[in-house]
Formats: C-alpha cells, structure tokens, sequence
C-alpha cells in the first residue's frame, strides 16, 4: 500500500487520484466548453452564408449565360446587350 502513495508538494495523495489540481482546472473547463460552442456556432454561420452565395453565382451564371446566348445568335444588338449586361451585374 505504501507503494501507491506518493508525496506532493501538497501532501500525501493517491496515484490514481491525480490531484485534481487543486481546483484550479474546473474554471477552465468552462471556458473550454463556451469556447467549442462559439466554434461550432461560427462554422454554421459561415457555411450557411457561403452556400447562399454559391446558390446567388450560380444563379447569376445562369443569367449571364443565356445573355450569351441570346446575342451569339442575334436575337439582341450590342446597345441591349450592354444594357442587359449591365442590368444583371
């Protein structure tokens, strides 16, 4: 039993005690956990903001493409064109 019984700077404590720290971890145990919550939180926010910004370019893309198309077959002149170009940029 002797063997298990190790002297700290603090006293006698068990090995498989650890010490526990005296305490002093617990409130950083706290700010661990409200950090990791500010982290996850903020990865939602930014996937969510960057996957409407995909959806607004692609959209857009779409636009501009059948832009394209109209003109490349002569369906518009170049003044409506432009205007067009204009409208949707």
């Amino acid at each position: 039993m002797i063997e298990n019984v190790v002297l700290d700077c603090c006293g006698f404590y068990n090995m498989m005690d650890w010490g526990h720290m005296n305490w002093w971890g617990f409130p950083f145990l706290g700010l661990w956990f409200v950090g990791f919550i500010i982290v996850i939180i903020s990865i939602v926010v930014y996937l969510i903001i960057h996957s409407e910004k995909s959806e607004e370019i692609e959209v857009m893309s779409d636009a501009q493409k059948i832009l394209n198309e109209r003109y490349a077959k002569g369906e518009m002149t170049r003044k409506d064109y432009i205007q067009a170009k204009d409208i949707s940029s």
